[in-house]
């Protein structure tokens, strides 16, 4: 019997690496399955860092998901292993696999209608309420940083340059940048609230609302015949150029994009819309197969209990 206090050792755990399907500034994201006694295998992802560089970012990741987990809107982690830990000088941190990303889908035109962008914006506002509240700014959302599960979740990851509020942001030129993120000011969460909104606009139109070397934008043109009413005034508030304008918070405009009326049925379809497409960009997409089958053996794991239920 297991008692309050006591640890005890999981071994090392062994992974397969399969394709390779991403590349980020801070990161290379491979499909993996996960071995275990007994012929279990799971299917994950894998984010492996190699460059000195970037495991400040994988570690910052790695410590915000772990805040986060259990949230149904963000990814959640499975391992983590710094480069100090993982035997072979490269950072290792396991997540739960997704299909696609929001960025895949977009390139493939299977964004859906107004309904999707309701999920989808939701669930983002959802997720940054809870990282808004543990006092940091996620500093770059976008479409590539939401991912889109079997059942049609969106879950938001890429926390890598996540910085503590107020901060300044220093992640380059981007179209999902805030304005005073562009200008080199202290950010807050109305920051966030601005890529939210550019995410929004773009699932809705199909273009950005201003170029990647514009520091602010013209009042967006939304045709009344994308969305309902309630739904294009939330996305033009959270694209106010003056975040005074903006929502105060992600929960004030969550509750706004609540008051949109989409029903259960109508929101199911779609899930299952973004999920039917997730999956077939999965299944098309470009994949580098050098790294198939290699095998990766992490440290073991300490448990301890903290409290015997019997």
């Amino acid at each position: 019997m297991m008692r309050d206090g006591e640890e005890f050792v999981l071994p090392g755990t062994e992974y397969t690496l399969g394709a390779r399907f991403a590349v980020e500034s801070d990161g290379q994201y491979f499909d993996a399955v996960q071995h275990g006694a007994y012929g279990f295998a799971m299917d994950v992802a894998m984010k492996i860092s190699s460059d000195a560089a970037q495991h400040p970012l994988l570690a910052n990741e790695a410590k915000l998901l772990h805040l986060l987990a259990g949230h149904s809107n963000v990814v959640s982690p499975r391992f983590w292993a710094p480069a100090s830990e993982s035997g072979d000088k490269r950072s290792i941190l396991v997540l739960d696999r997704w299909e696609a990303t929001l960025a895949d889908l977009l390139v493939n035109g299977g964004a859906g209608d107004w309904k999707c962008a309701h999920h989808v914006g939701m669930s983002m506002l959802y997720a940054l309420q809870s990282v808004h509240r543990l006092g940091w700014l996620h500093g770059d959302v976008a479409p590539r940083s939401l991912a889109l599960d079997h059942w049609g979740q969106v879950r938001l990851f890429g926390f890598g340059r996540a910085v503590p509020l107020p901060s300044a942001l220093s992640v380059g030129k981007s179209a999902y940048l805030s304005p005073e993120a562009l200008r080199g000011d202290l950010c807050d969460e109305r920051a966030d609230l601005w890529s939210v909104g550019v995410v929004l606009y773009r699932m809705l139109t199909g273009s950005l609302p201003r170029s990647v070397d514009a520091s602010e934008c013209a009042p967006p043109a939304l045709p009344v015949e994308l969305a309902p009413a309630p739904m294009l005034n939330v996305v033009r508030r959270l694209l106010e150029n003056d975040r005074n304008a903006r929502f105060a918070n992600a929960e004030e405009a969550f509750n706004a994009l609540l008051k949109v009326n989409a029903s259960y049925s109508e929101s199911e379809l779609a899930k299952k819309t973004l999920r039917d497409a997730a999956m077939s960009c999965r299944a098309n997409r470009s994949v580098d197969l050098s790294w198939e089958n290699q095998r990766i053996v992490l440290p073991p794991m300490t448990i301890s209990i903290i409290r015997a239920l019997n």
